[in-house]
């Protein structure tokens, strides 16, 4: 039994160094571990016989350990679980190895759609997300090129996300990606936490976005870099709000919009953007998760003739990548805005639901038919708060409940 036992122990400290990127050796490696696996180091040095080599781990530290590797526990492992299949992560690092040691440009319209299916695998495997990073921690061309890892909405608010995205930000990415990143996470943080529970969050990201919005602004006056501008935007209005500083956010708000308003088109990337329906379709939709539907519909009727009325570079190359110009998002939005001002017109989707925004924007969808459901159907209107409940759950989303209220009244 003690034999198996070790058998299976030497198996899984061989999967733990390959989830890890290398073996673990040294003090360092064993504290940046704990932190991952959320046990001790001294438990884990145990558990790599470094400590009390003839004491066993208990069933929860080695479950612990297992679901770091992605299998569901201990005696799943033991069982012979399969851990994930490597050829898909040999496959993903080819192809960035490729594009690291040549002139290829994540813009070019023959890799961006690649680049981004790989985005959504490497994120799928956290594990495997910080083992790219560290691979690539010497290459900026790799690091300062993984916009498609944001704005991950349906995972904003997870800590595993926010941890992975924290440590994305110690590589020293361009100063835009900096704003536009803790601005997204200041967000998540509203989203995690409400209006009631989120103001020291929020305000620990948006004052790092703070330190590098005088850049961004010093390195495009003329335009309005949309990128890092309307995360900003979003996350200082939060911040303002969650103050009890409505002046503050309007403040804020109006003066984005007109500077986008009248900004020259961005040249960035080696292309013009001309894109300010951008700010106005994801400011709006904030504001709705912020309970301000009232803000968000008077801003919506005084710049909604800006929406889509010029075509993206990077949409005309690539029918699957978004980049942050989303037609379905900014329709749904106005479906929402609609259900307290008919008087506002549809707005035409062009695709269907992205899958950093898929499980967000269900929460939507479920929140317009509340809010569309007739104050008679008692059990229809119970049944759909079950799933919005259920979903702010798996999203680690505590706003939900104070959505709930805003749209039935209650």
């Amino acid at each position: 039994m003690q034999n198996d036992y070790n058998t299976h122990i030497i198996r899984l400290q061989n999967e733990v160094n390959r989830v890890f990127g290398r073996v673990v050796t040294s003090v360092a490696d064993f504290d940046q571990l704990a932190e991952k696996v959320q046990l001790s180091a001294q438990s884990l040095r145990r558990f790599y016989g470094k400590i009390d080599k003839d004491k066993q781990l208990s069933a929860t530290s080695l479950n612990r350990i297992c679901a770091y590797i992605r299998v569901p526990d201990w005696e799943s492992f033991c069982k012979g679980a399969v851990v994930q299949n490597l050829d898909s992560h040999r496959i993903i690092n080819a192809f960035y190895d490729t594009v690291a040691f040549s002139n290829a440009s994540f813009f070019d319209a023959r890799l961006r759609d690649t680049h981004e299916a790989y985005a959504e695998i490497i994120l799928q495997d956290i594990p495997y997300a910080y083992t790219f990073l560290e691979r690539y921690r010497s290459y900026p061309k790799i690091t300062q090129s993984l916009y498609p890892w944001f704005p991950y909405y349906d995972r904003m608010a997870q800590s595993d996300y926010i941890q992975l995205i924290e440590t994305y930000l110690k590589t020293q990415p361009l100063d835009h990606l900096i704003v536009c990143q803790n601005s997204f996470l200041a967000y998540g943080a509203f989203c995690r936490l409400g209006m009631e529970n989120g103001k020291k969050a929020v305000e620990k990201y948006t004052k790092e976005a703070d330190k590098y919005i005088e850049r961004v602004w010093k390195a495009y006056p003329d335009s309005f870099f949309h990128y890092p501008e309307t995360r900003y935007t979003i996350a200082k209005v939060a911040q303002a709000y969650l103050n009890d500083k409505e002046q503050e956010a309007i403040r804020i708000a109006e003066a984005a919009l007109k500077r986008n308003l009248r900004a020259k088109p961005l040249y960035v990337f080696d292309e013009y953007f001309q894109t300010p329906d951008i700010l106005v379709s994801k400011l709006c939709n904030a504001l709705i998760w912020m309970g301000k539907i009232d803000f968000a519909i008077k801003i919506y009727s005084t710049y909604s003739q800006e929406l889509f009325l010029s075509k993206d570079p990077v949409e005309q190359q690539s029918k699957t990548f978004v980049y942050e110009r989303d037609t379905n998002f900014a329709a749904q939005t106005v479906d929402i805005l609609r259900l307290f001002d008919p008087s506002i017109p549809a707005l035409e989707s062009k695709r269907q639901p992205h899958w950093k925004t898929k499980r967000y924007e269900q929460i939507q969808q479920y929140l317009i038919a509340l809010k569309a459901c007739p104050r008679t159907k008692l059990s229809q209107k119970r049944i759909l708060k079950e799933y919005l409940r259920a979903l702010a759950k798996e999203l680690n989303y505590g706003v939900v409940e104070e959505l709930i209220k805003v749209v039935t009244n209650d």
